[in-house]
């Protein structure tokens, strides 16, 4: 990748100039500032990006999924402009990134789109992209409000100027040397940095909106002709806040799998740890994937149809005891070396021989499934929660880590959930793992329950039901959630859905009309977290929201396509618009979408 420092004056160009003046433009050192109510403009860089290479994820995921692209893009040339800020008297400084294609498509200039939205073109074989006439501002994931440029160069290859923002604190990597989240969460022991968190939470969404828009259309002289959002996770909650508390920044809005009521997922995701440190068991990950196939096995065909996935969660009833006491082979996954004194074969042989084992199913394996999946009374429902399906993971909620030199496992929560609770619940940062095992039983996850819940519902949560702004404005929104998603429970999603319906329906609600006008849901059935999974994954969703907002034509269905599957083994599916499911006609080959209908029950 090759980057070219400024080296000639700016100049506005015409819309749909050449290659060359865009190409001048982005050298340039006298870049306009965009004015911003409550922040002050540090400074406005731009450079010319040569060359540049990335790959996309394999499977395709959400983020490469509109459409499914694989291999790498490559040879592309953008400018790259980064906008810096502060908001005064706050003591941060934030950064909005926009990468800009450097030459303008025939349909920009000429104003008309007479055939919508076109995908067809989308190549993954390298392109220097023509701008289509549209900002897409991308979201983030965990504690990040912005995801790497890999993310972002899918969507830049098929023509939109693309904006993130990293919220004034340091984005995930993805790599092994991920950020620290007390450099920003803390002022000092004690005290959290709550204008940082007010930045995560919301204020850069809409300063990310008004600085992306500006740049647009200073860099392109003529303002985007839609505007969208697309996010997954943190980012479906980020989509969310901006139809809720800044209806007026984006025409569409896609929010998947949304992290909605964020003070009580976060503490509820120790609740397992919780039951482990009270038994003194850790089940190994091998037991908890026997309990998670058994329960696909056993109600897999609730549907009509065997595929290894669960469509029909509402009629599962699996017991998990069933498994207890049972013998189960079992790839032991472990932390430490393979003993040095097994020197038969290479390395490789050597380890796949040594955790080959059987293991008897203990009691601590079945017990945390039975609350996760809300069939025990107190403890996890009390609290009026959300439960898991039987198809979801349990070694997301439950992780361990193993040790074979002494045969033990350990809990092994999760950074983001530990940081969560020792940074803005207990906010005191030296406080480590161990120490939370020891101080939190369930009374005091209760507590802390209601404290999360307490201090940070008005800055996180996305569960406003009040939609009528966002619908007044003629915003559209679509969000869909994979049923066996092992970090956001899909039931958040049909809770919230349920409650825009109930206040749209009440009088004043501001709402002319269905919600289903502006806004839909959809279920995929056996895809996890943002991807992955036995089930089909939603492709090509950014194209149906855009149809939606560009010509009026509002999905039914989202088109599904596993790629996670083994062997090989590919199903689609539609997926329908919630509360409908996808039935099985009977008849027909059921690896094929045409095989199914939407129907209001299986």
């Amino acid at each position: 990748m090759d980057i070219v420092s400024p080296q000639a004056p700016f100049s506005f160009p015409p819309v749909g100039a050449g290659h060359t003046n865009l190409t001048a433009a982005c050298l340039s050192s006298t870049l306009p500032r965009p004015t911003l109510f409550g922040g002050e403009i540090l400074s406005v860089t731009s450079s010319l990006v040569a060359n540049y290479s990335a790959a996309f994820w394999y499977p395709p995921n959400f983020f490469n999924s509109d459409p499914p692209l694989y291999g790498e893009d490559s040879n592309l040339d953008f400018c790259n402009v980064t906008v810096t800020y502060t908001h005064p008297g706050q003591n941060d400084t934030v950064n909005v990134i926009v990468w800009l294609p450097l030459s303008v498509s025939d349909e920009v200039h000429v104003g008309t789109n007479d055939h919508g939205p076109d995908h067809a073109g989308a190549s993954n074989k390298g392109t220097s992209p023509s701008w289509n006439g549209l900002l897409l501002s991308q979201g983030g994931g965990g504690f990040s409000m912005c995801l790497p440029g890999f993310i972002s160069h899918a969507a830049l290859s098929q023509g939109y100027a693309i904006s993130r923002t990293d919220g004034g604190h340091e984005p995930q990597t993805f790599s092994p040397e991920q950020p620290e989240t007390e450099t920003w969460a803390m002022l000092s022991p004690g005290n959290v940095n709550l204008y940082l968190l007010q930045d995560f939470a919301s204020v850069c969404l809409h300063d990310m909106a008004v600085i992306s828009k500006s740049i647009v259309t200073s860099f392109y002289g003529v303002a985007p002709k839609h505007s969208y959002f697309q996010g997954c996770s943190t980012g479906g909650r980020q989509g969310l806040m901006l139809a809720q508390r800044y209806p007026g920044d984006y025409d569409g809005i896609l929010a998947a799998a949304p992290a909605i009521y964020w003070p009580k997922l976060i503490v509820m995701h120790y609740f397992a740890h919780m039951m482990m440190h009270s038994l003194k068991a850790y089940p190994p990950a091998c037991e908890l994937e026997a309990i998670t196939k058994a329960a696909i096995e056993e109600c897999d065909e609730l549907d009509g149809v065997k595929d290894g996935v669960i469509s029909n969660e509402e009629d599962c009833e699996f017991d998990p005891f069933t498994l207890a006491g049972k013998e189960i082979p079992c790839r032991m996954e472990y932390a430490d070396d393979v003993d040095e004194d097994e020197d038969e074969g290479d390395d490789e042989q050597r380890r796949q021989r040594a955790n080959h084992t059987v293991i008897r199913v203990g009691y601590a394996g079945p017990h945390i499934a039975w609350h996760l999946w809300g069939a025990a009374p107190g403890s996890l429902r009390e609290p009026n929660w959300h439960r898991l399906t039987h198809s979801t993971p349990l070694t997301s909620f439950a992780a361990t880590t193993c040790f074979r030199k002494n045969n033990t496992c350990v809990a092994n929560p999760s950074p983001l959930m530990l940081d969560w609770i020792r940074l803005f619940l207990y906010k005191d940062p030296s406080l480590t793992a161990a120490d939370l095992a020891e101080r939190i039983t369930l009374p005091e996850l209760g507590r802390l329950f209601a404290q999360s819940e307490e201090e940070y519902h008005s800055f996180l949560a996305t569960s406003n039901p009040d939609l009528s702004a966002f619908h007044r404005r003629g915003g559209k929104m679509i969000t869909w959630h994979g049923t066996s998603d092992e970090a956001i429970m899909p039931g958040q999603t049909q809770q919230y859905y349920d409650e825009v319906l109930r206040h749209a329906g009440t009088p004043h609600s501001g709402i002319d009309g269905e919600v289903r006008d502006f806004y839909r849901i959809f279920l995929a059935p056996g895809v996890q977290h943002c991807g992955g999974g036995e089930g089909a994954l939603p492709v090509d969703v950014l194209g149906q929201l855009r149809r939606w907002v560009e010509e009026g034509v509002a999905p039914d269905v989202l088109h599904g396509e596993s790629f996670t599957r083994r062997h090989g083994d590919k199903i689609r599916r539609p997926l329908c618009r919630y509360p409908l499911v996808a039935r099985y006609k009977g008849h027909g080959d059921a690896k094929k979408a045409e095989s199914f209908e939407c129907a209001t029950s299986f």
